[in-house]
């Protein structure tokens, strides 16, 4: 593509063609999230040949459900000897929790103060999400859309955070995604864990920290509710590598996968309906407050800083590169895993329509009328993308990214 290659005229060509000079696919970045990127794919074309995910909806609520999975499994890398949150219900278990309430009761604790929260830092949330939207995207173009292309800038790098491209278009991305939910590390007690009282063992008998430093070693599990996936842990791999060993067989992480998404769907919808629904689910999705998770936690593009923020970095993008481009071969996008199901109406539903011009480029027809060259005028973002619903201000993008297309080129069924 021209606008790649440096070979163009416009102003802006050599700083385009040196980002992309450090762009990067996904498998060069780390080749085991593609790995799982393709096992999760495959998995999810046969629940849709096979009629478990039933229309495109359902199909796009299946991806942000295996974005919440896989940035699990690279939460749990980071799980630690300390701070467990033991749960006296039986079969005891300890939990590795991300949120203050307990994986298994959700808010029932009663003691969300002494519950260690061991999410990780938000530069580490944004480049897991990066990491994963990126291969989830890139499975689905190599599946459905072969002739464009995915690369991944480095989140400290600045303004853009994803390239894709084909031969005639490139679409610059700014990336603001985070789970709705994620599994957590479980690991099993043969018996009741003691504590120290008046220097005699005492059984514990509430919802208490503990350490746990042998965890690797005993039966252990991704779990969040009533959900449980064993997994085969050693010290020498990571979570995702001890996943895709532990699901070698397709119908076990077809059943797996498939577990995870009715459980997701619930939770989604509960979000959706603020909680009119699925009420018991709250306690275990972030941003869900009540001393839990702080509410400015919302997940995808619901946490509204992030969509000031992704709103003037689309607008930043288009000035510098969109308008820069001579032949007006450049658009810009927003994506996320999920589209901002609260907060749309109040902060983007005004920028559906609207475009914007430089004062520079309208000429004064009469004192009451202006005139400017179509080609001069830019949308505030060419495509807000997320799985759950999607934004198109140009029909090029709407036919590539449409999960609709994406679902039938699986092997869905056409609505009727």
């Amino acid at each position: 593509m021209r606008c790649l290659s440096g070979k163009c005229a416009c102003r802006i060509s050599n700083e385009i063609a040196q980002v992309y000079e450090s762009a990067k696919s996904v498998e060069e970045v780390k080749p085991e999230i593609s790995d799982l990127a393709q096992r999760i794919f495959a998995s999810l074309e046969r629940l849709v040949q096979h009629g478990q995910i039933a229309d495109p909806s359902a199909f796009g609520q299946a991806l942000a459900a295996a974005f919440d999975f896989c940035v699990s499994l690279l939460y749990a890398d980071h799980t630690s000897d300390k701070d467990w949150l033991y749960c006296p219900k039986e079969p005891y278990a300890s939990f590795y929790p991300y949120i203050k309430s307990c994986p298994r009761c959700g808010k029932d604790t009663g003691e969300q103060a002494k519950i260690k929260a061991h999410k990780p830092s938000s530069d580490k949330i944004g480049r897991y999400a990066s990491l994963v939207l990126s291969a989830l995207l890139s499975e689905a173009l190599q599946r459905c859309e072969r002739t464009w292309t995915l690369k991944l800038l480095d989140s400290s790098r600045g303004d853009i955070d994803i390239l894709l491209y084909n031969e005639e278009l490139l679409v610059l991305c700014e990336l603001k995604a985070s789970p709705l939910t994620a599994l957590v590390v479980s690991t099993r007690h043969q018996s009741r864990p003691t504590k120290d009282v008046n220097g005699e063992p005492q059984p514990i008998t509430d919802h208490e920290t503990v350490d746990t430093t042998d965890w690797r070693h005993r039966e252990s599990s991704l779990c969040i509710d009533y959900l449980t996936i064993p997994l085969q842990l050693s010290s020498e791999i990571s979570f995702i590598r001890a996943f895709l060993q532990s699901c070698i067989q397709e119908e076990i992480i077809d059943e797996q996968i498939e577990k995870f998404i009715v459980l997701w769907r619930q939770m989604f919808t509960g979000y959706e309906k603020r909680w009119s629904e699925y009420a018991n689910l709250r306690w275990f999705t972030f941003g869900c407050g009540g001393g839990v998770d702080d509410s400015k936690n919302a997940p995808g593009l619901d946490r509204t800083d992030d969509i000031k923020k992704g709103l003037y970095q689309s607008l930043k993008l288009t000035e510098r590169y969109r308008m820069g481009c001579e032949e007006r071969r450049i658009r810009v996008g927003i994506i996320s895993n999920l589209h901002p199901v609260v907060h749309y109406g109040e902060y983007l539903s005004g920028f559906e329509d609207a475009v914007w011009t430089q004062e520079s480029k309208i000429a004064v027809e009469s004192s009451e009328r202006r005139v400017v060259a179509a080609r001069d005028l830019s949308p505030f973002y060419d495509m807000l993308f997320t799985f759950t619903r999607s934004w198109f201000r140009d029909p090029v993008l709407k036919e590539v990214f449409s999960i609709a297309k994406w679902y039938r080129a699986l092997g869905g069924k056409d609505e009727h």
